[in-house]
């Protein structure tokens, strides 16, 4: 057996499964189905398996929630079975609870004789409700009459198709799969492949229909798909031929609930174009005759990539459109549909979620990688080339620093843990696969893509590419077979295995110290595994760090030390200048950091971002606030530098937790400083009163986004106007999200300590349960912004009265809250057993809740209550953020000690 990861026996691999699902019954949530599995007797090791069983009596596949009503074993020679063909009933069946795993015992003189059989299966299933394998969305499909409404669809990533199916449920046992259906005539269904014929079942007195779908290419298990509901559509076509050898446009579609299908225009329209962006960019056109887009009412995931039928949470794929009507649905393009949009900055995450998922068609599902220990291969491709396309489609988003914040800089937080891990991670069972879904293997890995590909240039990078998807199509791949084709388009001039190995295989990253020896007039390069801790690393990995400087000389580090004369640059000397590098850069000296800090004005946003982040990181405040005051003078930094004035806010707000109470007062003059006086009354305030005075600016949605920013900022520390003109529109008539200020509006209400009232906070509520799922996340974020220990108890009550999916956005707001998170714990603590039994439907629910809620908590006695208080609970599926939590509390705890007096002394200076 496998010491590292518990796979099945490769006695027999799948070829081909016909599954058939009928009897579906919703009232008793349960179905009926059979499954016929083409199966071939193995005598190689495939893929990542190592383990052979050489009694071929035996026959193990994955079930989970499944009863097997029968099972027999059908012999096949040359020809197809037919109804003479003998079957054998199996001589027992054992299941193993901890791995999944059911095994039939067939006889052995039926087994020896022949090398491929049908496994047959008839069973019994359960529809479940907590969002994953085959499961029921509950939802009110008409808010003025409260109708109830349900849709029924899959999420089998990683290991939830044994939910749906008695299947071979692993990445790299691919086969080919045909999907029938029965449900009633009223509803649509839905699968990867189109649909060939519909019958009438026989025997029904229900008016159901068989939906027979055509045969899929091969796939892998978790990629199967299919839905079932009342929906509406709309349908467009790539623009470029790219189906049939080339002679045939892609049909597309998106699929809603009744009413809801011309919100997700925007979705469709991204999607066509990038479709026809990434067949060209890639050189291999879209393999599948359809792609379906399906908005599913209840998810815990932004979205899920299976083969040609992509499902979202209603957040990341539909949005209002407002404006001229459209002449038909096929009349319409991205400028367009930008420019007619009730919500332009939801269309960021839109744009970016379709991309993601569009990419995985290619990185993920032609080309899979081999067990899920390497899932950075798909998530992080996914990821990286996601970005790309946003970047053709909206060059006026600045992606570059999109990229930064959301990406690189998440990377680089979680990575400077003990706690992190490897890109590539052990995964030794099914229970530790949703785990590895983090930060780390699509961040981090999107970030190593991002820095090889800037090192050899982008288009050689994409050679590498094609050539990688081409070799490896239809089939399972491994990190080495992407690097053997990256090095191979580079003309083996770098050595990307060698590169990369150590940023794959090991886990956290360097950071570069930077020292100037005067007298030798050279920089004095050293490095070493940099931990948030402050603690001092024994790692002794050495990283393959390429320093990129402004002249774009490609200069390695390759060594532990290395020098660089000070003529090397023609101005100042400033490493990782685009800051496509993941590592840290520490300027020890005061002469280099501030010859940098003189021409912040030069650097472009990812690299100012890069800077803040370093020093931030450093623990040096002094530093960190000479920067940020320069903020002040709109020369250093525009208002449409959004992510640069993000990072910094962040920043500022990180603070809150680390400055000794007395001092807090003035830390808050200190960011209203920074913000401006000037800025606030001749741009923010008539903003606020009028955000449509950004209407024809061409970069509205950048620069609506730093106004908003800013005014939340000011808001939140009782600025006296901001408040006025937050409450004139909080009490108007009108509604509050007919303002693109609509965040400001509320997170300002609701963080005022004195003058936030019940009455203000039912208000909300009350909105969060009228809005539409877009404006649910604004208003959750705001109640988390509540500083009213009156209010305390009322806000906590959301965690039992909202959607579990949507709680995140509850717990993101918490945890930046200084105010109310150590009340939150108390409050978790008391009661969790209600509230685990409620948000633990899905591990990945819990998992987000502490890590969201709890990073920013801080003192020894927090810390060891909170390694106390889960000593004794089953943390399976969460256990490595409740480590990871533990790790930050410790981290806040050391910055605190020892940033508090110094950050207080500056603080009270200025």
């Amino acid at each position: 057996m496998n010491t590292l990861n518990h796979v099945l026996p490769t006695t027999y691999k799948p070829n081909h499964y016909n599954i058939e699902l009928f009897d579906i019954n919703t009232a008793e949530n349960s179905f009926k189905g059979h499954v016929d599995i083409e199966l071939n007797k193995n005598t190689t090791t495939m893929g990542n398996h190592s383990k052979i069983i050489t009694d071929p009596s035996f026959i193990t596949l994955n079930i989970r929630d499944i009863v097997i009503e029968e099972a027999y074993l059908i012999p096949l020679s040359s020809t197809a079975a037919d109804e003479n063909t003998p079957v054998f009933l199996p001589l027992s069946k054992e299941y193993n609870k901890e791995y999944e795993e059911l095994t039939f015992q067939f006889p052995t003189e039926v087994v020896n004789t022949k090398n491929k059989f049908i496994l047959a299966i008839d069973y019994k299933g359960r529809i479940q409700t907590n969002m994953c394998g085959f499961y029921r969305s509950d939802f009110i499909s008409n808010y003025e009459t409260k109708e109830q409404s349900f849709m029924l669809s899959t999420q089998f990533e990683a290991t939830d198709a044994r939910r749906a199916f008695p299947c071979f449920d692993e990445p790299s046992l691919k086969a080919t799969f045909n999907v029938t259906i029965s449900a009633p005539a009223k509803f649509t269904v839905l699968s990867n492949m189109p649909e060939c014929k519909t019958l009438n079942e026989p025997h029904s007195t229900d008016n159901i229909i068989q939906h027979v779908f055509e045969k899929s290419p091969l796939m892998s298990t978790y990629l199967v798909a299919w839905a079932i509901g009342d929906f509406d559509y709309l349908e467009t076509f790539t623009k470029n031929k790219i189906y049939g050898n080339n002679t045939k446009k892609l049909p597309i579609r998106i699929y809603t609930c009744k009413g809801k299908s011309e919100q997700g225009r925007f979705a469709l329209s991204v999607a066509a174009n990038v479709i026809d962006y990434f067949s060209e960019l890639l050189k291999i056109p879209y393999p599948l005759p359809k792609i379906d887009l399906l908005c599913v009412e209840s998810y815990s995931h932004n979205a899920m990539e299976n083969f040609s039928l992509i499902t979202f949470r209603p957040t990341a794929v539909l949005t209002d459109t407002i404006g001229k009507p459209f002449k038909n649905e096929r009349d319409y393009d991205l400028a367009e549909l930008e420019q007619h949009s009730s919500n332009p900055i939801v269309l960021q995450k839109i744009a970016y979620v379709v991309c993601h998922e569009l990419a995985h068609q290619w990185f993920g599902n032609l080309v899979t990688m081999n067990w899920w220990d390497e899932l950075w291969l798909n998530e992080g491709f996914a990821t990286w080339l996601g970005y790309v396309a946003v970047s053709k489609f909206f060059p006026h988003w600045d992606v570059p620093s999109m990229v930064m914040y959301n990406s690189h800089e998440v990377a680089l937080e979680l990575d400077a843990l003990k706690e992190s891990h490897p890109i590539k991670v052990s995964v030794r069972n099914a229970k530790d696969i949703d785990q590895v879904f983090d930060s780390i293997s699509y961040l981090k890995g999107c970030s190593i893509l991002e820095m090889i590909s800037s090192y050899i240039g982008m288009e050689t990078f994409l050679q590498g590419v094609t050539l990688y998807l081409e070799k490896n199509k239809w089939k399972n791949a491994t990190m080495y077979d992407l690097f053997d084709c990256i090095s191979e388009a580079d003309r083996n001039k770098t050595d990307v295995s060698e590169c990369l190995s150590n940023w794959i295989l090991k886990l956290g990253y360097p950071i570069v110290d930077v020292s100037y020896n005067h007298n030798q007039k050279e920089y004095i390069l050293t490095k070493s595994r940099y931990l948030s801790s402050g603690e001092d690393s024994d790692d002794s990995t050495i990283w393959w760090v390429p320093l990129m400087l402004k002249n774009n000389q490609k200069i390695c580090m390759n060594a532990r030390e290395m020098t660089i004369n000070a003529n090397i640059e023609n101005s100042f000397f400033f490493l990782n200048s685009a800051s496509y590098g993941f590592y840290r850069v520490n300027y020890k000296d005061d002469s280099t950091f501030n010859s940098v800090l003189a021409n912040f004005h030069e650097l472009n946003s990812r690299a100012k971002i890069g800077l803040i982040s370093d020093i931030e990181s450093a623990g040096d405040y002094t530093r960190l606030l000479n920067i940020l005051s320069k903020f002040s003078d709109e020369r250093n930094v525009s208002d449409d530098e959004y992510y640069v004035w993000l990072k910094a806010i962040n920043s500022l707000n990180q603070l809150k937790f680390i400055v000794s109470s007395d001092k807090k007062s003035v830390l808050k003059h200190v960011i209203l400083r920074i913000v401006g006086e000037k800025r606030l009354y001749n741009k923010l305030l008539p903003y606020l009163a009028n955000p449509l005075i950004l209407q024809n600016c061409e970069t509205k949605i950048l620069r609506s986004q730093t106004y908003n920013l800013l005014l939340t900022t000011a808001g939140k520390l009782s600025n006296k106007q901001v408040l006025q003109g937050c409450r004139k529109i909080f009490d108007g008539e009108k509604s509050i999200f007919a303002s693109n200020a609509s965040t400001v509006v509320l997170d300002t209400i609701m963080s005022q300590e004195d003058t936030t009232t019940l009455l203000d906070f039912e208000k909300a509520k009350k909105l969060l349960f009228q809005s539409t799922l877009a404006d649910q996340e604004i208003i959750l974020n705001s109640l988390g912004s509540i500083t009213n220990p009156k209010l305390f108890k009322s806000c906590f009550g959301l965690i039992l009265e909202i959607e579990p999916m949507n709680l995140q956005y509850l717990a993101e707001a918490w945890g930046n809250n200084s105010v109310i998170n150590v009340a939150l714990w108390n409050f978790f603590k008391s009661n969790y057993d209600v509230i685990y039994k409620r948000i633990s439907i899905n591990p990945i629910v819990v998992d987000r809740f502490i890590r969201f809620s709890f990073r920013n908590l801080v003192g020894d006695d927090i810390k060891l209550d909170f390694e106390n208080f889960f000593a004794d609970k089953i943390t399976d599926g969460f256990d490595r953020g409740v480590k990871q939590t533990i790790e930050r509390i410790r981290r806040n705890t050391k910055m605190r000690e020892t940033g508090s007096p110094k950050l207080s002394k500056y603080v009270e200076n200025m």
